[in-house]
């Protein structure tokens, strides 16, 4: 399969004949559960400022072209090179998409990879799974207990799943600081995660890891390519639609993205194949272009740190040298 050229699905609605236990991003859990909550349950996730959640249109992945955009991903540069387009993908899309905060304090300036020793938890630790979460929230009434079980929830199925299909210590490091959450760079956070989820599973996939499982919010890719691939559907300019966009994508007009790049391309193979070569050489200058430019900001920056380092050079020069001259002479 070729890098520029990925949209190998057909039929766009792969969701219901793709087994979902290749994801760890649960959006049809999440959907789910958004629909038994009542609305002062519904604050709780409001109160958090991922009240965004709340507004999304739909809660499915398709995970067969999902798998085609991580081939065409660099997660070193956040690069999405399809159709012979270079779309570079920043923390600032986690926020427009999902609509999660995108100021404040990085999340690891509280988090703690060991956890909290002696936190009063919610479940068991042992016990403690996406599926015992879930199943707790519908019974929990609204208070502590909800509150805290719902955050571990959202960042271990949306926010930033991981492989494991047990609750990371680090997550269980956030309860002391519940008042916080809304005030931590959030959209970052998810950006970051899947940059390093994706690098992981490509990587296991060019060792042949038996482990397939995609961790990190993939959501984030699909939105962003349909948003970015709208062209046609979509009139307005990308920094003039409302936010945030999950509130915007139906599963209908996701669809419908994806029918029409797949016609346009079938067009386009038919009129002229030397095209895909042209889209080829376009995407490779995209990258180099973005990786001469990142050369080129940290060459300026090092030629800046030099400049300062011989001017206190220069300077201490010209305080010592005359000290030294007026020691030397003879009386």
């Amino acid at each position: 399969m070729d890098n520029n050229d990925n949209d190998r699905i057909v039929d766009p609605l792969d969701a219901a004949n793709t087994p979902m236990h290749k994801c760890r991003c649960a959006l049809h859990m999440i959907g789910c559960l958004l629909t038994l909550l009542n609305n002062e349950q519904k604050e709780v996730l409001i109160s958090f400022d991922f009240g965004g959640l709340l507004q999304a249109r739909s809660y499915s992945l398709r995970m067969g072209l999902v798998e085609d955009w991580i081939v065409c991903f660099d997660p070193d540069t956040g690069i999405l090179s399809v159709h012979g387009q270079v779309l570079r993908m920043t923390a600032a899309h986690a926020g427009s998409l999902l609509g999660l905060p995108i100021n404040g304090p990085d999340m690891e300036s509280i988090l703690d990879r060991d956890g909290v020793p002696g936190v009063d938890l919610p479940i068991e630790r042992a016990k403690m799974t996406p599926s015992a979460l879930f199943a707790s929230l519908t019974k929990k009434p609204t208070g502590e207990d909800f509150t805290r079980i719902l955050l571990l929830y959202i960042i271990t199925t949306i926010i930033r799943p991981t492989r494991n299909n047990h609750i990371p210590s680090t997550y269980l490091s956030l309860l002391p600081y519940i008042d916080e959450i809304k005030n931590l760079n959030w959209a970052k956070y998810a950006h970051e995660g899947m940059l390093a989820a994706v690098q992981t599973y490509k990587r296991g996939q060019a060792k042949a890891a038996k482990n397939k499982r995609i961790g990190g919010c993939v959501w984030l890719l699909q939105l962003f390519y349909v948003e970015h691939r709208s062209i046609g559907i979509i009139h307005q300019p990308l920094c003039e639609r409302e936010q945030p966009r999950i509130a915007f994508w139906t599963d209908a007009l996701i669809s419908r993205v994806v029918k029409h790049i797949n016609t346009r391309r079938g067009n386009r193979q038919e009129d002229h194949p030397v095209r895909a070569e042209v889209s080829d050489l376009r995407r490779d200058f995209g990258v180099l272009k973005s990786r001469v430019d990142e050369i080129s900001v940290s060459l300026t920056h090092g030629m800046a740190t030099l400049h300062s380092g011989i001017d206190r050079i220069k300077c201490c020069c010209q305080f010592t040298w005359p000290m030294e001259v007026t020691r030397l002479r003879p009386e």
